[in-house]
């Protein structure tokens, strides 16, 4: 496995990283923080790095930068960045229990049951 530095991680994978600075921007387009030098790279902890682009680090291959970051804001209770999966194993978006096969199995079983269980009770004896 290849060791990223969280130095490297930011540059490749922050969105207000921009030509060698952080533009201080959140995702609504407020302003966060004045322009200039990325708290990250000045080992200071930066709450849009924890919630816009630390949570996609294991899947880009860089699983190593989570524990990096902790270093750097050891007071703040990072959750595991682990995505939900289905029980196939996809990834699920905010929201959903099953992807779209598992749900449609899902639902196709359920249904399954339910008309062999009601099926005796349409045909009554006279």
């Amino acid at each position: 496995m290849i060791k990223h530095t969280l130095s490297s991680f930011v540059k490749a994978e922050c969105a207000d990283y921009v030509n060698s600075e952080c533009l201080g921007i959140d995702l609504f387009g407020k302003r966060f923080r004045e322009q200039g030098i990325c708290f990250i790279l000045e080992n200071k902890p930066c709450a849009y790095f924890v919630r816009c682009v630390l949570p996609i680090a294991k899947e880009r291959g860089y699983g190593d930068v989570i524990s990096r970051y902790q270093e750097i804001d050891i007071d703040s209770k990072l959750m595991k960045f682990e995505t939900r999966k289905c029980e196939c194993g996809e990834s699920l978006p905010k929201g959903k229990q099953l992807c779209e096969e598992c749900r449609k199995k899902r639902r196709r079983e359920t249904d399954r049951q339910n008309h062999q269980k009601h099926r005796g009770s349409c045909h009554t004896e006279v």
